[in-house]
């Protein structure tokens, strides 16, 4: 028989029943569902008790914590056991995360039949902040270039504007024409569709990009000190072809800070963007 013990569910009783154990030698598996420890229980004793509780038991070494986990299958008996478990990845690094709560505040998604956002955290936690997240959004996994649609929705609507359409550029160039001619996969896909209308997903790329054309910056232009353009290599880099993959290239290689040349046999720049769609 090994020395090792599995409690299941990290309530104020478990963490107590795994400080108990491990503090006989014993070395102890920790198992919770949710992605904090103590929601069970904590009205019971004092605040500041709870988290020297969780704390200690997150500094134990003989305790290894388990959250978001689920137990799949349990197989043996008589002292052996063979356990399966599955774990929920937080989509948090936890080797960075300092549970400021600096995320919070940004965050424009608030996560459905809940008052908090999507990203969240419990005081003092030992594993910090984690981020709800049933999988990859039906609308952004039919987007071919990977855009956060959610985001820069949630963004829009809360009249965020210059932020959600930053958030349109970390993953496309060119979101004043993508919200004119692409053919929008995320609105076929779209979930509110369920309920009654997809949401105007392409519209509202091109609202975006309208009014980031009617309310443009003097301080970005011109490579200056607050310009995403700005340069910081000397290497430089020349690109062959100023239609779509080429501009995005340049786009992509001048947010770098790489200077870069683009060379085209054609009179205008954009390739079928220019040739192919109708004025």
């Amino acid at each position: 028989m090994t020395k090792d013990a599995l409690i299941i569910g990290g309530s104020t009783a478990g963490l107590q029943a795994a400080l108990d154990l491990a503090d006989s030698g014993l070395s102890v598996h920790l198992i919770e569902s949710s992605p904090f420890l103590g929601r069970e229980g904590a009205a019971a004793i004092p605040q500041h008790l709870l988290k020297a509780q969780m704390l200690e038991a997150a500094k134990h070494p003989k305790i290894n914590i388990w959250t978001n986990t689920r137990i799949n299958r349990i197989e043996g008996s008589g002292g052996r056991f063979h356990v399966e478990l599955r774990r929920h990845p937080r989509y948090v690094d936890l080797t960075k995360c300092t549970a400021c709560g600096d995320c919070l505040e940004v965050c424009p998604v608030t996560a459905p039949g809940t008052e908090h956002k999507a990203i969240h955290l419990l005081d003092s936690q030992p594993e910090c902040a984690a981020i709800d997240k049933l999988g990859k959004p039906p609308c952004a996994n039919a987007c071919p270039g990977g855009i956060h649609v959610q985001g820069y929705v949630a963004l829009t609507a809360q009249g965020r504007f210059q932020e959600a359409i930053n958030l349109i550029r970390n993953a496309i160039p060119f979101p004043g024409i993508c919200g004119r001619v692409c053919t929008h996969p995320c609105e076929i896909n779209c979930r509110r569709a369920e309920v009654d209308k997809p949401v105007a997903i392409r519209l509202l790329k091109r609202f975006l990009a309208d009014w980031e054309l009617e309310n443009e910056r003097p301080e970005t232009e011109g490579g200056g000190r607050h310009s995403p353009f700005a340069i910081r290599h000397s290497k430089r880099v020349a690109v062959v072809g100023a239609g779509p993959g080429g501009m995005a290239v340049a786009e992509r290689l001048a947010r770098g800070g790489y200077p870069v040349t683009v060379f085209e046999k054609l009179p205008v720049i954009g390739g079928m963007m220019a040739g192919g769609i109708p004025q």
